[in-house]
C-alpha cells in the first residue's frame, strides 16, 4: 500500500488556486469580517447584559425602600379594616336589639282551654220582691 494517492489534474489546480488565495488573504477577508462582526455584536450584547444587571440592582433597592415606606401603611389599614369588622358588628347588634324592643310582647298562652267553646248566656237578674228582713236588736239573734 502506498502513502500516495492519484488525484485528478484539475483537482490538483483548484487546490493549489486556494491554497495560493488563502495565502494572498482575498478569500479570508470574508470570514475575517464576519468574525470581527460577531465579535462587535458579542460584545454589545455583553454590554446590554451588564447595564441590565446593573438596572435591576438598581430597582431591587428601590423596591426595598419602597416596602419600608408601605409597610406603616399597610398596618394601619389592616387596622381599620379590623374596627370596620368591630363597628359593623355593633351596628348589627345594635338593630337586633331595636328590633326586638319595638315588636310586641308575646301574649302568655292561657293555661286551660275548654275543649270546646261555651255558648254565652244572659247575665243574671236579682230582683228583690220584698225588702229582707233583719231582726232588730231587741229581738236577738236567736229565739
Amino acid at each position: 500500500m502506498s502513502d500516495f494517492e492519484l488525484i485528478p489534474n484539475k483537482e490538483l489546480l483548484r487546490l493549489r488556486k486556494e491554497i495560493d488565495n488563502l495565502k494572498s488573504g482575498k478569500e479570508g477577508t470574508d470570514i475575517t469580517e464576519s468574525v470581527e462582526a460577531l465579535t462587535k455584536s458579542i460584545e454589545t450584547l455583553n454590554e446590554l447584559f451588564y447595564a441590565a444587571t446593573e438596572e435591576m440592582k438598581a430597582e431591587e433597592k428601590s423596591e426595598h425602600v419602597i416596602v419600608k415606606k408601605i409597610e406603616p401603611l399597610i398596618n394601619k389599614l389592616d387596622e381599620i379594616s379590623e374596627q370596620n369588622t368591630k363597628i359593623a358588628k355593633a351596628i348589627i347588634a345594635l338593630t337586633d336589639m331595636i328590633r326586638d324592643m319595638r315588636r310586641p310582647a308575646p301574649q302568655p298562652a292561657p293555661l286551660f282551654r275548654p275543649a270546646s267553646p261555651m255558648p254565652a248566656s244572659p247575665a243574671p237578674e236579682f230582683r228583690l220582691s220584698q225588702a229582707p228582713q233583719f231582726p232588730s236588736r231587741k229581738q236577738g239573734l236567736f229565739k
